[in-house]
């Protein structure tokens, strides 16, 4: 059991690092704009872009019930994007490949998805209001 797990531990380590290897490589070939720039909710088309990589991201990751994933039309939107700021970043040929939000609380009570799901797993709440959460 040790040996296998020390085995998966190793594996995993490789994977890493060849992974670190890529994203240096392609860093300094100059293939990925690694620039994160702010994204309006108002621009459309990226916001569309941006619900589309959550979508895929969340139902690949296979983090959330399946269930959650339906009648979401290949986007993932909620109520928050409207008054939250984001962030965006492209590949070599302008498509999102990472994107973050950060979104203002004004309490840790007020039931948004950020503090049920903070709740739902145990985890300490900021004690002071207002706060924020950035999320991927």
């Amino acid at each position: 059991q040790q040996r296998r797990e020390e085995e998966e531990q190793q594996e995993q380590e490789e994977e890493v690092k060849t992974t670190t290897a890529t994203i240096t490589t392609r860093m300094e070939e100059k293939k990925w704009n690694f620039e994160p720039y702010e994204v309006s909710v108002e621009d459309t088309e990226k916001m569309e872009k941006i619900e589309e990589l959550r979508y895929r991201v969340w139902l690949e990751e296979g983090a959330l019930d399946p269930k959650a994933f339906e009648g979401r039309e290949g986007k993932w939107k909620d109520d928050e994007d409207s008054h939250a700021r984001h962030w965006a970043v492209d590949d070599e040929e302008g498509n999102i490949i990472a994107a973050a939000r950060l979104t203002l609380h004004h309490s840790f009570t007020e039931g948004t998805r950020d503090t049920v799901l903070w709740k739902d797993r145990g985890l300490t709440l900021p004690v002071v209001d207002p706060f924020s959460s950035c999320r991927r």
